[in-house]
């Protein structure tokens, strides 16, 4: 049935391009290329949201492996007797915009003797908080950052004091709804008396987040957050400057 199906789409596409007058004509009116770039986009957007998965680079990455070269894909020049003009279609790494993050966290490392770095905050004992703090920590290291991670603290007063050690200014909290509820209200408010430039998430989407954001939360972070665009305005804020 799947090849059946194939077989019809790619009929379909092909009747399109002969209807405009075969294939040099279609490139010629430039609709193979939009078509291209049209798909690119979708399955692009598939891959910052990490519904495509890409394993190393936008799930499972390992931020500890050594950087290698990559040869850059070079341009065909166009003759300079042709009649007629076509656009260009772009190689394209469907990974590039992950890549791009971990260049600059590399950038980051070389220059400063460390990266990125962002600490959990996991509320309660290890099997309440560790499914969303194995979700923030692979999120996060898609970007190349360093997550410092905890075993989880069981009161308010350990959570203060776990955060200050770890002194950053971006923090994730990872853990049960209730635990937000009871938890997360009294340690941003006193965190923030420490610092005020401290950023605060929460692991997982809410639907009252306004009870949240008031008391210090600047976003959450679930399964429908852009990562890509998501970590590199994280980045941009905490002067990891991009670079090739």
């Amino acid at each position: 049935a799947l090849t059946k199906e194939l077989a019809e789409k790619a009929w379909e596409l092909l009747n399109e391009i002969e209807s405009q007058g075969g294939m040099l004509e279609a490139l010629k009116l430039g609709s193979v290329q939009e078509s291209i770039a049209t798909v690119l986009l979708e399955r692009q957007q598939n891959v910052n949201f990490r519904k495509d998965k890409i394993v190393g680079t936008n799930m499972y990455a390992n931020i500890k492996e050594t950087p290698i070269g990559q040869s850059e894909t070079k341009d065909k020049k166009q003759s300079s007797d042709v009649r007629f003009s076509i656009k260009p279609i772009k190689a394209v790494r469907i990974s590039e915009s992950f890549e791009q993050l971990r260049n600059a966290s590399e950038y980051y490392l070389r220059t400063t003797g460390e990266r990125p770095k962002v600490g959990l905050i996991n509320l309660g004992t290890i099997p309440k908080h560790k499914p969303r703090a194995d979700f923030i920590t692979g999120f996060f290291e898609a970007g190349g950052f360093h997550v410092m991670k905890n075993d989880g603290y069981l009161t308010v007063k350990d959570a203060i004091v776990g955060a200050k050690s770890m002194n950053l200014t971006t923090y994730i909290f990872c853990g049960m709804d209730e635990s937000y509820a009871e938890m997360v209200p009294g340690i941003c408010s006193e965190l923030k008396e420490f610092n005020k430039d401290i950023r605060f998430f929460i692991a997982g989407k809410k639907e009252n987040e306004t009870q949240f954001t008031d008391t210090g939360i600047n976003d959450f972070i679930h399964m429908g957050t852009n990562c890509f665009e998501f970590l590199q305005q994280l980045q941009q804020e905490m002067g990891v400057k991009q670079h090739d």
